[in-house]
């Protein structure tokens, strides 16, 4: 009996030593199976590279703010640029939405561009030609997305790209004239004034633009009630167009440039002289945006509606 006892305590020493090693083994398997997990999930996403300048050519805006936000708004990614104005960052490759930088201290003066994941190669790089462009150039394409409201945004993108490259005279005008606006305001150091309705505050909430919305953060974006009329009682206008606005003449600086073709608003005074009038920049407006330049929601939508058949 003393014989089997002696021989049974090493045998179940070792078969506990075993049982501890191959739950220690378990553990580092079940941490590597983790990190693998996140190893994959970077490997389903593609990288998107941008660059951000002020449209003079070799002008990089050095450390700007980025975000990449999708067509409802929402944030999906967020990241500085570098001395050269470069950025990079990882995203699903089936996405769309807006492309928005602002220089270092002044949120107001977005530039924005239209960007899409759609096609992208998990684990590869986008765009196939070299870093997308965030410009007043791109800011004038992503301006005519928002407002005319194209069903397909990549493929209008494209064409207006091209018509840029070949010089096209409305375009080409447009963009000359965004560029002169933004570094007059950049030079100025104007901060009150939004430079375009395309992504001009993290929120999308306008009330810090100066130009008198006095929501602030406290503001209910659920929408505003109202209703038209003659004044005649039981009078109503069923399906009258309606639009929130918060200034007539333009509620950014970019609209109030384009729109008439010279700079009007009192807040942009400094700037004006340096602006000049000219007659083609509101006809070529006129052209590519019919319905003109309204405020934008959150979700980059023009805030404009129809009333219904009660006239509400």
């Amino acid at each position: 009996m003393k014989h089997f006892k002696v021989v049974y305590l090493p045998i179940f020493l070792i078969l506990l030593s075993l049982i501890v090693s191959h739950c220690g083994g378990g553990g580092d398997e079940s941490s590597g199976g983790g990190q693998s997990g996140v190893g994959d999930a970077t490997q389903r996403l593609v990288t998107f590279r941008g660059r951000i300048d002020d449209g003079l050519g070799t002008s990089p805006l050095a450390n700007a703010q980025c975000r990449f936000t999708n067509l409802n708004g929402d944030p999906l990614a967020t990241v500085t640029a570098d001395s050269n104005g470069e950025f990079h960052f990882d995203a699903s490759p089936d996405m769309q939405g807006s492309l928005v930088c602002t220089p270092v201290g002044f949120p107001n003066l977005a530039l924005t561009t239209f960007a899409s994941t759609v096609g992208g190669v998990a684990g590869g790089s986008l765009p196939t030609q070299g870093p997308e462009e965030v410009s007043p150039r791109t800011t004038v394409i992503a301006e005519i997305l928002a407002q005319t409201a194209p069903s397909d945004l990549q493929a209008r993108k494209a064409e207006l790209v091209a018509d840029l490259q070949a010089h096209a005279p409305d375009l080409t005008v447009l963009v000359n004239a965004a560029t002169d606006l933004f570094n007059a305001m950049l030079q100025q150091q104007i901060t009150a004034v939004d430079f375009s309705s395309t992504g001009s505050t993290e929120s999308g909430d306008t009330s810090s633009s100066g130009s008198g919305a006095g929501s602030g953060s406290g503001g209910d974006p659920g929408g505003v009630a109202g209703g038209t009329g003659d004044g005649a009682e039981l009078s109503p206008f069923a399906n009258a167009p309606c639009e929130f606005v918060l200034d007539p003449k333009g509620d950014t600086a970019l609209a109030d440039f384009l729109l008439d073709g010279s700079v009007d608003r009192l807040d942009l005074q400094a700037i004006a002289a340096n602006l000049n009038r000219d007659t083609g920049i509101q006809k070529a407006s006129a052209r590519l945006f019919p319905q003109g330049m309204q405020l934008l929601g959150s979700n980059g939508q023009p805030l404009r509606t129809t009333t219904d058949a009660q006239g509400t």
